[in-house]
Order: C-alpha cells, then sequence, then structure tokens
C-alpha cells in the first residue's frame, strides 16, 4: 500500500513516538504519521535511551530532520506529564500526534494526558495512535484503521541495526541450484521411503565422506584447512546426476570428479565453513529458498535471504547466530528454521523442537511482535510437534508454526496459506 493512503488529517507536524524495546512500530509510525518537515519526539525512559538513539538514526536515514528527546521515569506520572508537555510545539498551528504502541503503561497514560491537555487548551484535535502487531493495522481512536504491512520497507541490515545486532553474511540467490534439486532427488528416493538404509546408500556414505574430510580431530577445519580441501565424487552411476549439477554449478567439466571447497567462495559463499555445510545440511535451505523464490511475487515479499549470519553488538565477537531462511515483507520479518534430522532418531523429536524454540526467540528478537518463525523438516506429525512447543511457550499463536514431510510435495501452497494468515488484510 502507497504512502499516501495515510490521508493528511492522520498526520502531524509534531509528533511523540513512546519508546519501548522494540523500536519497529515507532519507525512505521515515525515513517507515516509525520508531515513534511515536522518534528518527531522521542519519549523514553533510562533503559530504553539507547533504543531512542538507534531508532532516530534510522529516522534520519528516511529522512527526518527534526528529531528531539523526551527522557522521563517509567512510573512518575507528573514528571511524565511535564516532560511531554515541555515539548509541545511552540505554534499553537501546528498539529500534534501520539503514537502509543511502545512504553510503559504509565508513560501511554500520562502522555496521553498532557496530549489531551495541552489540546484543550489550544483548541485543537490530536491524533492518537497504535500499530496492532497481530493486523498489521494502524488505529487511530477515531475508530479509523488503516493496513500498513506493506507500507514501510526495511532492510534486513537496517532491521538488525534497530535491534542492536550487526549483519555478518547473508545470500540472496541459491548459488547452487542444480545441486540443491540434486541432492533433493536422492532424498526423495532415499531417505524419504526407506530412511534406515540411507546412510548405506551411495549419495549417504558420500555425506559422510564430505564430513570426514570437512573435520580434524572432531572439530570443524578452519578457512585456512579448508581452503586445502577437496571432495571425491565416488564413479557409482546413482551419483552421475549429482556429480553432473555439481559440475555444472562450479562451472568445471562435466567429467571432474575432484572438488576443491575453494571454489565455494567463487559461487558466492561468503565462508568455506558455510560450503562444506551446504553438503551436509545447508542445501535443505537453499530448498526452501526457491520455494519462496516461487512465490515472492504473489505474496508482495521484499527480500529473502539464507545462510544469514548475524552478532549481537554488545556479545563477544566470536558469538554469532545463524539463521537459516529470513524473510522480510515490508517490515514484517519471517525466520525458517531448516532441519534433515530424521525424527524417529534418538534425542533428534527434542532436536527439531529446540530448532523451533530458538528460531521463535531469535524471531522476536530481531522482529518485534510482528515477527513469525517456522520449522520445515521431515517429521511424519508437524502438528502435533507445533502443539508441544506452543504448549512449552505458553502460546497458541499462529505466528508458529511446523512443516513436515507430507508438506514437502507442496511446499510453496502450504507456505503461501501460512504467511497470508500472518500479513493480515488490505484495504
Amino acid at each position: 500500500m502507497p504512502l499516501e493512503t495515510i490521508p493528511d488529517r492522520l498526520k502531524s507536524d509534531h509528533l511523540f513516538l513512546l519508546v519501548g524495546g522494540n523500536p519497529l512500530p515507532n519507525a512505521v509510525a515515525g515513517k507515516l504519521l509525520l508531515r513534511e518537515g515536522g518534528t518527531i519526539v522521542l519519549v523514553h525512559s533510562n533503559d530504553t535511551a539507547a533504543v531512542a538513539g538507534r531508532l532516530a538514526a534510522w529516522l534520519e536515514m528516511q529522512g527526518v530532520q527534526h528529531i528531539s528527546y523526551a527522557p522521563v521515569p517509567e512510573a512518575d506520572a507528573l514528571k511524565i506529564r511535564n516532560g511531554v508537555r515541555e515539548k509541545m510545539p511552540g505554534d499553537s498551528q501546528k498539529s500534534v500526534g501520539l503514537h502509543y504502541t511502545g512504553g510503559t503503561k504509565a508513560m501511554a497514560v500520562h502522555a496521553y494526558r498532557a496530549v489531551a491537555d495541552w489540546a484543550k487548551e489550544q483548541k485543537s484535535t490530536p491524533v492518537y495512535s497504535y500499530l496492532d502487531a497481530r493486523t498489521l493495522r494502524l488505529c487511530f481512536d477515531n475508530g479509523i484503521s488503516r493496513y500498513v504491512g506493506n507500507s514501510v520497507s526495511v532492510k534486513l541490515a537496517q532491521l538488525l541495526t534497530l535491534h542492536n545486532w550487526e549483519l555478518g553474511q547473508a545470500l540472496t540467490h541459491n548459488p547452487m541450484p542444480e545441486t540443491t534439486q540434486a541432492i533433493m532427488n536422492h532424498w526423495q528416493a532415499f531417505n524419504f521411503v526407506k530412511p534406515d538404509n540411507f546412510n548405506q546408500s551411495a549419495f549417504g556414505k558420500w555425506q559422510q565422506h564430505v564430513n570426514s574430510r570437512c573435520i580434524l580431530n572432531r572439530k570443524p577445519k578452519s578457512e585456512e584447512e579448508l581452503q586445502k580441501t577437496e571432495l571425491k565424487m565416488p564413479d557409482a552411476d546413482i551419483l552421475a546426476a549429482l556429480n553432473e549439477s555439481l559440475c555444472k554449478d562450479l562451472g568445471l567439466e562435466p567429467t571432474v570428479r575432484v572438488f576443491p571447497l575453494a571454489k565455494g567462495k567463487e559461487v558466492g559463499f561468503q565462508q568455506l565453513r558455510s560450503f562444506a555445510q551446504f553438503f551436509d545440511s545447508g542445501w535443505f535451505e537453499f530448498h526452501v529458498l526457491n520455494t519462496l523464490e516461487q512465490i515472492k511475487e504473489n505474496l508482495g515479499l521484499t527480500a529473502i535471504f539464507a545462510n544469514v549470519v548475524a552478532s549481537h553488538k554488545e556479545a563477544k565477537s566470536s558469538q554469532q547466530t545463524e539463521l537459516d531462511v529470513v524473510v522480510i515483507r515490508g517490515y514484517q520479518l519471517f525466520l525458517f528454521s531448516c532441519s534433515v534430522a530424521n525424527p524417529e532418531a534418538a534425542g533428534n523429536r527434542s532436536l527439531l523442537k529446540h530448532k523451533l524454540f530458538e528460531a521463535y526467540i531469535r524471531a522476536k528478537q530481531l522482529g518485534g511482535d510482528e515477527a513469525c518463525a517456522a520449522l520445515v523438516c521431515f517429521a511424519d506429525d508437524p502438528g502435533d510437534l507445533e502443539e508441544e512447543i506452543k504448549l512449552s511457550i505458553g502460546t497458541s499463536s499462529g505466528q508458529i508454526k511446523v512443516f513436515g514431510k507430507n508438506y514437502l510435495s507442496c511446499l510453496s501452497a502450504e507456505i503461501t496459506g501460512w504467511m497470508k494468515k500472518q500479513i493480515g488484510k488490505e484495504g
């Protein structure tokens, strides 16, 4: 929905934003509700001062020229009202708005009263609003609401920065499309039908070879060691299609059967460790990425990333978080966790639950209340698995989803149906 769908009468010359732990609603409100040349006042507590600073930096990048701060206590009624009152415009002809999605309840109540008192004195009508995370609608106190799910586009790096995270790497395309499909074909032929025999299949043995070549003394090899590592494809007819696909993706002659891992950087992998992981389980992330690319236009998805590495700016440099697949639609984040683990093997069900739980927590950390998380796996009972993790978290929200083995043949349709329910309704 284009920006002009927010009527000018709902915008303000002087906009107060109550800052809470999640800066995203205020970023959306600041972008959509401020008139050109207007002023934004960030009302924050000591605990959210840093959040206000990051929000101000983002708003400045969007062209907002006038930003001021109103530091107030979280729960002191008088000081909150006075703090807001002091930031009222000197010109009584300027319209005033208050967006109260963030901040504490006390801040919302007393900022509201401060604005109402000022407006009564000036004989003006203020604009009050909040952003509904469930419906992605800006709601106004006069009963009007506007769908804004795709009105503001936030880049992945910007979204992370708003939450004090930093982007390390992210791939926007599948650098190994032919190989991804070839591996998926092997999984459909062997692991889907007879998983107990998978490790004894030619492909299963080759995966074991890859893992053994990329590990040294039970630890992953360093980038320097992987630079010198080669993978060998056995001369087996059943692996001919895989070998041909691998050669095509790496730009090698189809007869080649020895593959230097160093080729990974040439096709787009920023770390050879990620390239090595591709052959073990990373290929499944790119299969999901390919699926999402098929529905990107239909759903109006802004960006899709795989193999994302991010870190919190206050964490140690070695503490990085890996995200399998990240989707952004406007300002809403979807995080997909992908697993090829056999759900029947001992301990793997707990592993799958942990992956979805972690994805849900990360999604909320990076995307706020609007964010959604899904697990794509080979479970035969995805519904039961989904309910188990919802019970663990204490939610019945549709923002959590599990796609199991039976969904994989129609994954694009299943993901489309789920995402449509989460992005709200336009109009």
